[in-house]
C-alpha cells in the first residue's frame, strides 16, 4: 500500500459498510414497487371501479400533499416531472413558479405556455388494495390486490375524503383509516367527462370523473386475522421519505428551464438570489463603502408569483392523469 493510502483503513472500512448498507436498503426498489398504478378511467356511462382501504403511514400521517410541475418538453419529447419547493415551504422560491408568473403577464401565447408549466397539486397516502380489476390477467407477483401501496390522488378525491372526515354527524371520521373491523373501504369509481368542445388548450380531451366515488356503507376488516393486519401495517411507506425522493436541486430545475428556452425570463432574479453575479452586474444591489473590498447587501427577495386574472382562463384542476403520470411510473 502506497503512502497515499496510509492510515486510511478505517475510513475505507466505514465507507465500504456505508455503500453495502445502501445496496441492502434499496434492494433495487423502483417507483413501480411502491406506488399503485394510476387508476384507468372508464366511460361516462360505465366507470371503472376499484376498492381500497386508506391507512396512516408509519409515523401517523394520514395523508400528505405535494406540489409539482409536470409539463410536456418539446426538447426532450416526453413528460417531465419536477417537485415544487413549495411542497415544503410555500414561501420558498421555485424557478418554475417564477417562470410561470412571468409568462402569465405576457401575450396569449405566453399564457398558453404558462399553462403547460403551471404548478399542480397532488395528495398521497398508504392504501391497502382490496380490489383492482386490472389484476385479472396478471401473474401473482405483478398484482396490486392484497398489497399496501402509495396511492396518489387528485383534489376531487381529496374532497371526498375531507367531506367524510369532517361530517361529524354522518361521516366515518378517523375510521376511514382503520384497518380493523371498524374501518370503511373507499370505493373509487373513475368515469370520464365529456370531451371539451371549446378552443382552449384542452379541446377534445376527456378527464377522469370521480364524482360517484364513495366510502362503503358498512365497516369491515381488511383481513380476518390480527396477525396479518400487523404484517400489512409493517408494509406501509413513510410518506415524508417518499416525497423526499422526488426532490430536485435548483440547479437541475434551472437546467430544465434552459432546455425549454425559458431561463432568461428569471435569470437576473435567480442569479441575484444565489449571489453569482459580478459586481458590475449587480446594479440593483447596495454597495457599502468603508473597506478595501465592496460588501454587497442582497436585495430583498422579489414577491412570490401569484396567478392573475388571465391565468384563470387556463386553470384546469383535473389533468389527464394517465398521460401526465406515464413518465413518473418509469422513474
Amino acid at each position: 500500500m502506497s503512502k497515499w493510502m496510509k492510515n486510511k483503513e478505517d475510513l475505507f472500512k466505514e465507507f465500504k459498510e456505508e455503500k453495502n448498507s445502501e445496496k441492502e436498503n434499496t434492494g433495487g426498489l423502483q417507483r413501480n414497487d411502491i406506488v399503485w398504478k394510476t387508476p384507468e378511467k372508464g366511460t361516462a356511462d360505465k366507470p371503472n371501479i376499484y376498492q381500497l382501504r386508506l391507512l396512516m403511514d408509519p409515523i401517523d400521517k394520514f395523508y400528505k400533499t405535494y406540489h409539482y410541475h409536470m409539463y410536456y418538453s418539446n426538447s426532450a419529447g416526453k413528460w417531465i416531472f419536477v417537485l415544487c419547493p413549495k411542497t415544503f415551504d410555500f414561501g420558498a422560491y421555485c424557478p418554475f413558479c417564477a417562470v410561470v408568473s412571468k409568462l402569465y403577464l405576457g401575450t396569449g401565447e405566453d399564457k398558453k405556455t404558462a399553462y403547460n408549466f403551471k404548478r399542480k397539486v397532488k395528495h398521497c397516502c398508504n392504501a391497502y388494495v382490496v380490489k383492482d380489476f386490472r389484476d385479472s390477467d396478471k401473474i401473482e407477483e405483478e398484482k396490486s390486490t392484497g398489497k399496501v401501496l402509495v396511492y396518489e390522488f387528485p383534489g376531487k378525491v381529496e374532497s371526498k375524503i375531507k367531506q367524510e372526515m369532517n361530517d361529524s354527524e354522518y361521516g366515518a371520521g378517523m375510521s376511514l383509516f382503520d384497518p380493523g373491523k371498524d374501518g370503511f373501504d373507499f370505493i373509487l369509481k373513475v368515469g370520464a367527462t365529456k370531451p371539451i368542445q371549446d378552443d382552449g388548450p384542452n379541446k377534445g380531451k376527456s378527464f377522469p370523473d370521480y364524482g360517484d366515488s364513495k366510502f362503503a356503507n358498512k365497516p369491515t376488516s381488511i383481513v380476518d386475522s390480527d396477525e396479518v393486519i400487523i404484517k400489512l401495517m409493517s408494509d406501509r411507506h413513510d410518506l415524508t421519505d417518499y416525497i423526499d425522493t422526488m426532490k430536485r436541486d435548483d440547479s437541475v430545475m434551472v437546467d430544465l428551464l434552459k432546455k425549454e428556452m425559458l431561463y432568461e425570463l428569471i435569470k437576473e432574479e435567480y442569479e441575484a438570489r444565489i449571489g453569482i453575479k459580478t459586481i458590475s452586474e449587480r446594479s440593483s444591489k447596495k454597495i457599502h463603502k468603508g473597506s478595501n473590498d465592496a460588501v454587497l447587501e442582497e436585495c430583498p427577495p422579489k414577491g412570490e408569483p401569484v396567478d392573475n386574472k388571465d391565468a384563470k382562463e387556463y386553470k384546469a384542476e383535473d389533468l389527464e392523469e394517465a398521460a401526465l403520470l406515464a413518465e413518473l411510473e418509469n422513474i
